[in-house]
């Protein structure tokens, strides 16, 4: 998956900035530890996170060294991408690890038939369950 963004660079002509994050399971344990909570309890909890947090989450798919992700969160911090494209990266991110290699179309059929077994099964889901999320910090 890609995140794209501009920013102003040091002459201050805008630039078409690009950050290609990975999608594996790799990049579930990486938040896993940066986060010290199981993956699927970080990202039910997205809405309580931070900036800087929600930053951390995204540069997790970053692949390369510290002073990637440094580079990478300086970017997004100076560029145009703003909170409400930061939270789409994050939950593009979120399902791109649930579900690698499928389109938004796949993904959505098969969240729905997940949905309605889980449904036809007798357990409940979604809101009620959203809305006694923790925090993460503890």
């Amino acid at each position: 998956m890609f995140v794209k963004f501009n920013r102003r660079n040091k002459d201050g002509d805008l630039e078409n900035i690009e950050y290609e994050l990975s999608t594996t399971l790799r990049v579930g344990l990486a938040v896993q530890k940066r986060f010290a909570k199981p993956f699927l309890k970080v990202a039910q909890s997205i809405r309580n996170l931070g900036i800087e947090e929600l930053i951390a989450f995204l540069s997790c798919g970053i692949e390369g060294s510290e002073n990637d992700r440094k580079e990478f969160r300086d970017a997004i911090l100076d560029g145009d991408l703003g909170l409400g494209g930061i939270y789409e990266a994050v939950a593009a991110l979120v399902t791109g690890i649930q579900y690698p290699g499928l389109s938004e179309d796949e993904i959505e059929k098969k969240v729905q038939a997940q949905q309605e077994k889980i449904r036809s099964m007798g357990i409940e889901t979604g809101s009620e369950q959203l809305s006694n999320e923790e925090p993460l910090s503890d």
